[in-house]
């Protein structure tokens, strides 16, 4: 018998490697003290529901594009290319934007202890990003453990490609194939996308989605323990 799927905030299932217990304790230690915080923790909780959202997404993505390479490889025709063109994109875009909704989150966080250091008016809030909230930890609370987890998973060369190929997607091109054929009884060289040499095989989403969880878990993991310290 398979073990039973994790489950955010005890209402939907996930995948397995999603790491729910370090999400749940932090949400459902702030859901105990919402009503002290009300509009703040809707931002909290909004954020903390799209990371459980995006991974989910990003899991369903990456399945897809497998269960396409499979059967058509990765230099299909054009119509077939398309979609897994449109299932990579998924799967990139929903792995950045989960990281993106832990720092609001973070944010949210934070205006709960220091509001003037952390405004939740609309038009700063647009201006949230993981940079911003970093450096606005690093000011309010200089020395925090916390600090040290955000700029070991910022330094992270994992990180950096996922946040680069999110950016690059969203704003700029989509990438074509490096395709090589063999004209001999050797190995035939992988098809790799044209952004960042990824090679396009069966191991693809598979190799992403555990470096999301790697870096996730650190995340999710300091943003516990800085919570239950800090609101106690």
């Amino acid at each position: 018998m398979s073990p039973p799927s994790p489950k955010a905030f005890d209402t939907f299932d996930m995948p397995p490697d999603f790491p729910a217990g370090r999400l749940n304790a932090s949400y459902f230690h702030l859901r105990t003290r919402a009503a002290l915080h009300r509009a703040t923790f809707d931002h909290f909780g909004g954020a903390w529901h799209a990371i459980a959202y995006r991974f989910r997404a990003l899991a369903d993505y990456g399945q897809d594009f497998t269960a396409s390479i499979k059967v058509h490889g990765a230099a299909p025709p054009s119509d077939e290319r398309y979609d897994q063109e449109q299932l990579l994109f998924g799967l990139f875009s929903n792995a950045f934007s989960g990281f993106e909704a832990y720092f609001y989150g973070m944010h949210a966080v934070g205006a709960m202890l220091k509001p003037a250091d952390f405004s939740l008016a609309t038009p700063d809030l647009i201006r949230v990003t993981p940079r911003s909230v970093q450096k606005a930890y690093a000011k309010a609370f200089a020395g925090d453990a916390v600090l040290g987890v955000f700029d070991t998973v910022m330094a992270d060369p994992e990180w950096n490609s996922l946040r680069e190929i999110r950016n690059i997607l969203t704003h700029r091109i989509a990438p074509g194939r490096s395709i090589s054929v063999s004209m001999g009884p050797e190995v035939e060289p992988p098809t790799k996308w044209r952004l960042n040499d990824i090679v396009l095989d069966e191991d693809t989403a598979p190799r992403a989605r555990k470096e999301v969880v790697r870096l996730l878990d650190l995340l999710l993991g300091g943003g516990a323990t800085f919570i239950t310290a800090q609101l106690p």
